[in-house]
């Protein structure tokens, strides 16, 4: 088999405003898409997997992370044609309810 199509690709990156500053944010990533209420917001990743490492939002509570699509399970998955999802899981402690939130997802298309 010659070499994965994803080790090609440029890290894709991604954007998440509007967050309590200096929050502790966990990257999650799958190959389903899904919409289900979870925590006091919603779902967007299905079969997902924590990926390393932790991530903080600044001051302003922005936070930009980048994925690299040759690490680990994620070079598996990255294939042309198919879709991951991504989304930042976060404690929200001020927001109440179960005391952590999920950023809206992103789904990114191999090509």
């Amino acid at each position: 088999m010659g070499e994965r199509y994803a080790r090609d690709l440029l890290a894709p990156a991604w954007f998440a405003g509007r967050l309590h500053p200096d929050a502790d944010l966990e990257r999650v990533r799958g190959v389903l898409g899904m919409d289900t209420p979870f925590g006091n917001g919603f779902r967007c990743v299905g079969a997902g997997h924590r990926l390393p490492p932790l991530a903080r939002s600044d001051g302003n509570g922005d936070a930009t992370l980048s994925v690299d699509l040759t690490y680990g399970a994620i070079a598996l998955d990255a294939m042309p044609g198919t879709d991951l999802h991504f989304q930042f899981w976060y404690r929200d402690r001020n927001g109440g309810g179960a005391g952590f939130n999920l950023t809206d997802g992103i789904t990114v298309r191999m090509q």
